[in-house]
């Protein structure tokens, strides 16, 4: 019998979480969401993938479709879902944002640069194993999530402290600089051909530079 109790739970428990893992748009299906460059040439791109197998439909008409896709969907999810609350309370398993609502066409990378001897030079640059340092912490899940809202523009008071922990650890780790600067800078992702041709993202303008003196750590 009480093998037979725990089987129905866990069939019931692995159909309940395969319900809530539904895709939810959520805060996606806005208007003002809709209207942003990247996702207006998601549409764009879609339409022209649907023109090469002979579905000639507009990015307006791709739009609408998707629109009302998306409205249909949310609201049957929406009542699914809302029988299965004390479930997601009582274990705890609610996820509280959506994710890979679309590809974004731009992003940001962290920089981190130190002065030694009157120079500056890089230590740190996300993605590059060439300048790793502290590549393990800045890497950690938590603080990787930390320093995604930074890439959004986000968190941006948050920024000088966060440049303040790395200034106490970079003072520890190279006694002779004097400053550690970071910043964000802005990347431009092309087209997935453009991309595929050339392997390239562009590198565009920085944002929240902050410099810190590391005597203070001294």
């Amino acid at each position: 019998m009480r093998d037979h109790l725990r089987a129905l739970f866990i069939s019931l428990h692995v159909i309940f979480v395969l319900v809530l893992a539904f895709p939810q748009p959520g805060a996606f299906m806005h208007e003002k969401q809709w209207r942003r460059p990247d996702v207006q040439a998601a549409f764009g791109s879609v339409s022209q993938a649907l023109g090469v197998v002979g579905a000639e439909l507009s990015p307006a008409e791709v739009q609408a479709i998707a629109w009302e896709g998306g409205s249909i969907w949310q609201r049957g999810r929406r009542r699914t879902v809302k029988h299965l609350q004390f479930y997601v309370k009582y274990c705890g398993v609610k996820q509280g944002w959506s994710m890979f609502a679309n590809v974004p066409q731009k992003s940001g990378r962290l920089e981190i640069e130190i002065e030694q001897g009157g120079f500056w030079e890089p230590i740190y640059i996300s993605q590059d194993p060439a300048h790793d340092w502290r590549g393990a912490e800045l890497r950690q899940e938590r603080l990787r999530g930390y320093i995604s809202d930074f890439s959004w523009r986000r968190r941006k008071g948050t920024f000088p402290r966060f440049v303040e922990a790395l200034g106490l650890r970079a003072a520890a780790d190279f006694p002779d600089a004097t400053r550690l600067r970071a910043r964000m800078r802005t990347l431009h992702f092309p087209d997935p051909a453009t991309l595929r041709e050339t392997g390239a993202v562009r590198v565009g303008e920085p944002y929240f530079e902050t410099t810190v003196h590391l005597s203070e750590w001294r």
